[in-house]
């Protein structure tokens, strides 16, 4: 122990060049993620880029209306709305057979029992 003082500036200096790596780490992945813009400032978006976003922002707030929604038949619409968009993702990212079976399944199937059973519920309720 006593041939190992340890101090502060050294302690600090080891964690600086953990630090140091992963802000190289974070920067690449973020230059990966965007290298489709010119460093000129300049966009290369193209029209499916802008589609994509879209999709994404809409998935996104009818996922949140889902949940905050008072009404259920609300609430089920807007699942089968965020299903749909979902689906369109996939399509655009080139996987059909994924965006198929998202729209099969979510959007078709599980909306429709998420409707009957809001419907059985709701007569129950009512006969009471």
């Amino acid at each position: 122990m006593a041939d190992t003082p340890k101090t502060k500036g050294s302690s600090r200096s080891v964690s600086g060049t953990i630090g140091a790596t992963r802000n190289e780490k974070l920067l690449s992945t973020i230059k990966g993620f965007c290298s489709h813009i010119k460093i000129d400032g300049e966009a290369n978006t193209t029209p499916s880029d802008l589609l994509q976003i879209a999709l994404m922002l809409s998935a996104v707030l009818l996922s949140i209306l889902t949940i905050e929604v008072k009404r259920l038949l609300y609430a089920v619409l807007s699942f089968c709305g965020m299903c749909i968009t979902i689906g369109a993702l996939y399509w655009l990212l080139d996987a059909p057979y994924v965006a198929v079976f998202q729209l099969l399944i979510y959007a078709a199937g599980i909306v429709t029992l998420f409707i009957a059973a809001l419907t059985l519920t709701t007569l129950k309720d009512s006969a009471k």
